[in-house]
């Protein structure tokens, strides 16, 4: 086969590719559909249609108790308090409605869906699906009616005991009853909402917090029980009575009696040469059983609200210490909020659009979080330092004879906005354009005129042919420099031939005249002289 048949046939075949490539390509086989699927999962044992929940802690310590055992949790003051905390910190955002789009119709949606949001305790709603936290899914029962408006809204949404429920291999939600504890019965639609915490692969159970905390408590009860003990048997000193040798058992027994109501009544009577001592327990050291309670203390408030300082900061800088982590426990709370607003907005809100906007697009609802207008203020303050400090490194860039490739663009990258070319006003024939000052300006505005006015004029006159000159021969040095560095020398080889002496005296004789002119019009105004005497051709005279 000739080069020349090779090269045609990889042509060919080239373009064939291309053709491939422009023609859309089609789903791949069994690519719509779920191939991983819950009936040939290998992690979950003992299979059937009804899932059991993959979570380690309750098949080690649940039994029958389920996820009641993860009620056990909020008898800790410390874990009650956290989740708590960061369940709260989610219910205080405002929650607001937005449309889907501009139109009418999903405008409209909205506004209905934000009505009927209203009349509910939407909050406490809230408050009772985030239990998802602790349990890793919460369920509410919708109670449909129709309202005054004729809209089928929820009379109220009933907070369940996740305990009572099960899913199916395609998650749906099941109810345990007396007559079927196993696999549940099944639940009619847009009935129930359930919200799932880190719910993944194939558990639609969840995997709440309690799953950690469960033995965070459990360690931290374990403690507090040996603790007790010590304190029991620590807190006062024991009682040692010593015998002579030989004594015999019964005398022995009397004596062991005499120092436990010692210990109970706190009060002995022992006949004179009976030896009794206290003994007290002694250690060294800082571990103890209060440094184990607050080690957990800290693991709980650290798995709950992403940091220890959030809970447990006291004393100095305590305050500067919790600001400064308190952002740590805000992403927690974000996650949190979008979350639950997805499940809502697939659940709750979907079903009220549809049931009385059926044509609408379904609103959103969205808890976002709060402005914080310091930070706000403090970035952009921020921002403007590095504005300026970048325009200050193009003119020092500029004064080196090199500056960015395309201006335009490195501008608009430093001030984050599209930037066009600016031309200078021109200034308009007047008062001001002639040369006149803003004295003069505010002059001829009230008809008054200074006494210096002429002084002025005249200097302006006799300085103007020395100043021109200056300019003349600046703008001459100027027009022979293609850079700034070839300007900057120009400069101060101008500066050098400027001729300074003439000038100056002119304004030095034009500022002692009017000096003596301005003491002259005092003199005529008061009537008294600069030695105190008061002149006879005063004008009050």
């Amino acid at each position: 086969m000739s080069k020349k048949t090779k090269k045609n046939k990889a042509s060919g075949k080239a373009e064939s590719n291309l053709a491939q490539q422009a023609v859309p390509a089609s789903v791949p086989a069994k690519g719509g559909q779920l191939i991983a699927t819950a009936q040939n999962d290998i992690t979950i044992e003992n299979y059937s249609d009804i899932l059991k929940p993959q979570d380690p802690t309750l098949e080690a310590k649940g039994e029958k108790k389920g996820l009641k055992l993860y009620d056990e949790v909020l008898q800790d003051a410390r874990a009650r308090t956290a989740l708590s905390k960061r369940i709260s910190k989610v219910t205080r955002r405002e929650w607001q409605v937005e449309p889907a789009s501009d139109e009418a119709i999903d405008i409209t949606a909205a506004e209905g869906v934000k009505a009927i949001l209203k009349v509910l305790p939407f909050d406490a709603i809230c408050k009772a699906l985030l239990k998802a936290i602790l349990k890793g899914f919460a369920v509410g029962e919708i109670v449909w009616f129709r309202n005054a408006e004729g809209l089928i809204a929820p009379l109220k949404i009933k907070d369940h005991n996740p305990s009572r429920f099960t899913f199916d291999a395609d998650w749906r939600l099941r109810l345990l009853t007396v007559d079927n504890r196993e696999e549940g019965e099944e639940l009619p639609e847009r009935k129930f909402i359930v919200h799932r915490f880190d719910a993944n692969a194939n558990n639609p159970f969840g995997h709440g917090l309690g799953s950690v905390l469960f033995w965070h408590v459990l360690f931290k009860r374990e403690g507090v029980a040996f603790w007790m003990k010590f304190m029991d048997k620590f807190a006062s000193p024991i009682p040692f009575g010593k015998y002579a040798h030989r004594t015999s058992k019964q005398e022995q027994d009397k004596l062991l009696g005499v120092l436990r109501q010692m210990v109970s009544q706190g009060a002995l009577v022992a006949p004179i040469g009976t030896e009794v001592d206290f003994l007290e327990a002694t250690r060294s050291g800082e571990a103890g059983y209060e440094s184990w309670c607050r080690y957990w203390d800290e693991q709980t408030a650290e798995v709950v609200l992403g940091s220890t300082l959030a809970t447990g900061a006291k004393g100095q800088g305590s305050r500067a210490a919790s600001q400064t982590h308190a952002d740590e426990t805000d992403g927690i709370v974000d996650d949190d909020s979008d979350q639950l607003c997805e499940t809502l907005n697939s659940t709750l809100i979907t079903w009220i659009s549809e049931l009385n906007w059926p044509t609408a697009n379904p609103p959103k609802v969205w808890r976002p979080r709060p402005r914080n207008q310091s930070d706000e203020a403090d970035v952009e303050r921020k921002v403007r330092w590095v504005q300026q400090s970048a325009l200050r490194i193009l003119e020092a860039t500029r004064l080196q004879g090199y500056e960015p490739k395309d201006v335009d663009q490195w501008l608009g990258d430093v001030l984050g906005t599209e930037v066009v070319e600016y031309k200078l006003p021109q200034t308009a024939d007047g008062p001001i354009a002639k040369g006149g000052s803003k004295q003069e300006s505010a002059d001829f505005a009230t008809g008054e005129t200074s006494p210096v006015d002429h002084l002025t004029r005249q200097l302006e006159e006799l300085a103007g042919p020395a100043i021109h000159n200056w300019t003349d021969g600046i703008k001459d040095k100027l027009d022979g420099a293609e850079n700034y560095q070839e300007a900057s020398e120009a400069l101060l080889e101008a500066y050098a031939e400027l001729e300074v002496d003439p000038l100056g005296n002119l304004m030095g004789d034009a500022i002692a005249l009017s000096e003596a002119t301005g003491r002259l019009e005092v003199i005529e105004e008061t009537g008294i002289s600069p030695s105190g005497a008061k002149s006879g051709n005063s004008k009050k005279n």
